[in-house]
This record gives structure tokens, sequence and C-alpha cells, in this order.
């Protein structure tokens, strides 16, 4: 086990590096550049000098490259071009509304997939419950973008239950947790229906293994009655891809949010990594990919501690299977 969670903690940094690179080899190979954005696009040649000396553009992309990556494993991530401030400081500013979109969303996503998994698993013999899983093939088919385009249309323009857009509504001098709750409720809704649709089909499937196993049958001839037996001892078993699946998709969480931020016009880091990089922000884009590289890196090694919680027995295979 401690071999294991040594190997996890190495990894976070080395794929960090790994990423960075790519992604700074491959936002510098796009066309177009800083100076533009900064310049304007009928700049003389004297201004476009001058902003590339005093960002340091004109020096060479591998020495921008090594000093970018010493930096970066220190915690400066540089400064953005377009908020004249620390990258770090820019993304902690606009983290918060990401997260309470991400946070209630993945909660959703696992508590509404866990409900939807467990009714559509009735007893082995009895008709199948289709109604549940075609509901999430479809939702997990559907783009995130249209979902957020339909409840917009449905329940903000057409019923005018929930606000368009925005974190807070601009009339209030005091914003209240009441208003901000309801100007999340769509956003919420358009971001956890993808993931809730793969957690009940995830737990729809590994459930259908469970019940048949020889321990469903001494719980059933033990006296419990099948959705007690499916509910203590088969989903603790079928939970185990669900989590898997769960911290695998924490990093596409955070990329279809900035669908939804668009959506909905929240300031949170989707709509600021768009911002950037239309103005070629480099540092923000960067920082910005750095930091939800990391936070999906880390939600996978907590998932696997809490999978290897569930079941010790899959970090000892793990070992086993490395010394072999």
């Amino acid at each position: 086990m401690g071999r294991y969670i040594l190997r996890r903690l190495i990894q976070v940094p080395v794929g960090l590096f790994i990423v960075g690179s790519l992604a700074f080899l491959l936002i510098h190979a796009a066309p177009g550049g800083p100076v533009t954005a900064l310049s304007g696009e009928y700049a003389t040649a004297e201004l476009r000098q001058e902003i590339e000396a005093r960002y340091g553009l004109d020096r060479p992309l591998g020495e921008r490259y090594l000093d970018w990556m010493g930096r970066a494993f220190t915690g400066d991530l540089g400064r953005s071009y377009l908020h004249k401030a620390p990258v770090m400081s820019v993304i902690l500013e606009r983290l918060p509304a990401t997260l309470s979109l991400v946070l209630p969303a993945a909660l959703l996503s696992l508590v509404g997939g866990a409900a939807i998994g467990l009714w559509s698993t009735p007893p082995p013999g009895a008709p199948r419950r289709v109604l549940g899983p075609l509901l999430a093939l479809v939702g997990h088919l559907v783009p995130t973008f249209w979902v957020a385009q339909g409840l917009v249309l449905l329940f903000a323009l057409t019923l005018g239950w929930f606000p368009v857009q925005g974190l807070d509504d601009p009339r209030l001098t005091a914003p209240s947790l009441a208003d901000r709750a309801r100007h999340l409720v769509l956003p919420v809704l358009a971001l956890s229906l993808h993931q809730l649709a793969l957690m009940a089909l995830t737990l729809r499937a590994a459930l259908r293994l469970e019940v048949v196993r020889p321990y469903m049958t001494t719980a059933l001839a033990k006296g419990l009655d099948f959705p007690r037996a499916r509910f203590s001892h088969a989903l603790v078993n079928a939970l185990q891809p669900v989590l898997a699946v769960l911290g695998g998709r924490l990093g596409a969480t955070f990329v279809g949010a900035i669908a939804v931020e668009t959506v909905f016009a929240l300031p949170g880091l989707g709509r600021l990594i768009v911002t950037a990089a239309v103005n070629r922000d480099h540092p923000l884009v960067l920082g910005i990919a750095l930091s939800v590289c990391a936070v999906a890196m880390v939600g996978n090694l907590l998932t696997d501690l809490t999978m290897n919680r569930i079941d010790p027995r899959m970090a000892i295979d793990r070992d086993e299977a490395h010394a072999a």
C-alpha cells in the first residue's frame, strides 16, 4: 500500500511536466500571438519590438520554455498579459465560481446516478426496467452545450422560473445565498446531466453482475428482501467502477464547465480560459490548463485511495503486479 501511494505521488509532478510541456509547445505553435493582441493588427514595427522586449517574447522559444517551466514548479505561473496581474491570483479569483458549479454537479451526478442505477436493477428473472437506462443513454449522448441552451429556453425564457445568466442579481445590494443558489440551479443541472447518465449506466452494469453473486443468494436466504440486500451488499462492491469513472471524469467536468459558464455568463475559469485564448494571453491559458490538470490528477489519486479503502486488496494486487 505504501509503495503504491508513493508511486502515485511521484506520478503527479511527472504528469504535470508532460502536460505543461505539450501545452506550451502547442500554444506557441498556434497561428497568431500575444504581440498582435497587445499591440493591434496595424501596430508599427517599433511598437511590436518594444512589446516583445517588455514581455520577453524576443527570446528563443527554448529559453522561454525553460524559464516558464522552472518558475511553474515553484508556483509562479507568470503574469497575465490581459489582466496585468499574477496568473495564480487571477485563477484564485475565479476559482470559487467554478467550484460552486463543479462540486454540486459532481455530487448531483453521483447521487442521481446511484438512484437511477439502483432503480433500474431489478431482481434476477424480473422484467427489465428500460426507462431509466434509456433516459440515461439519451442524456449521455446529448452535448452539454445543447442541454444548457435547452434549459435556458424552457425554464428561463419560457417559464421564467430561473435567471438567464450570472451568479447574482445585480439589483440586490447584498446578494443572498438563496439568490446565488437560484442562479446556479440551471448551470448545475446542465453540467451534471452528462455525468449523471454515465454514472447511472456504469452502476447499473456493475450491479447486474453483483446481484447474481453467491453472497446475494446467501443474504436473500437469510431473510433480507432484495432491495435491502442490493443496497447493503451489492452496492458496496458495485461502487468501485463508479468511483473510478467519477475520478477519471473530473477533468472532463472542468472542460464541460467551459461551455456551461459561457452559456450562463458565469465568471469562472471556463469563461476565463476562453477570453484568455481569444486574446492570446499565453501565461493565463497555460496556468489554467496546468491547474485543471493538477486538480484532475489529485482527484484521481483521492479516488484510488478511496477505492483502496473500500477494498484494500486492490492496492495489494497492484503492488504484487508491479513487483512481478
